[in-house]
């Protein structure tokens, strides 16, 4: 019964290693899945951020502004530009047929798409240019009005008199 005794235990320790080593290997399976996911995230993660931060920045652009008047010359459109209105229904690839853009796009189509977003920014800022100058002259007068105060105003505020 001794000898019994010493056989059981290395029956019992190869059942424990085998044990061991289907565990090992289930977690090395596991370990190449999580390594896979993190590949493929690494990948699309960048791109998805860009894209989120570009439809974000979209979004919180002011709406293009329709024409006060018609003589208004920083509402007539450009050739190769974009117009206010148009810049917010295209998406880019449409207007790609255009002259020197369609040449462009043939060698490089990342520059060519680069190019028409850079000119539609351009005109949307052209078109919000109103805005701003109108938001800028009120706070010109309202800084021009707080001379009127008894208070003490910092000297870069007061206008120089001519």
């Amino acid at each position: 019964m001794a000898e019994d005794s010493p056989v059981r235990e290395t029956e019992n320790d190869s059942s424990d290693d085998n044990g061991e080593e289907e565990v090992v290997k289930a977690l090395e399976v596991e370990v190449k899945q999580m390594a896979k996911s993190i590949l493929n995230y690494r990948q699309t993660l960048p791109d998805q951020l860009k894209n989120t931060l570009a439809t974000l920045l979209v979004a919180q652009r002011p709406a293009p502004v329709e024409p006060v008047d018609s003589s208004c010359t920083s509402q007539t459109p450009v050739p190769g530009i974009l117009g206010p209105a148009e810049s917010a229904s295209q998406d880019g690839e449409e207007s790609l047929e255009s002259g020197k853009v369609a040449l462009l796009a043939e060698d490089d189509p990342e520059t060519a798409r680069k190019i028409l977003l850079l000119k539609a920014k351009v005109s949307s800022n052209v078109a919000a240019m109103p805005i701003v100058l109108k938001r800028v002259n009120d706070c010109i007068s309202k800084i021009d009005n707080l001379g009127t105060y008894d208070a003490n105003l910092f000297p870069g505020f007061k206008r120089k008199k001519m």
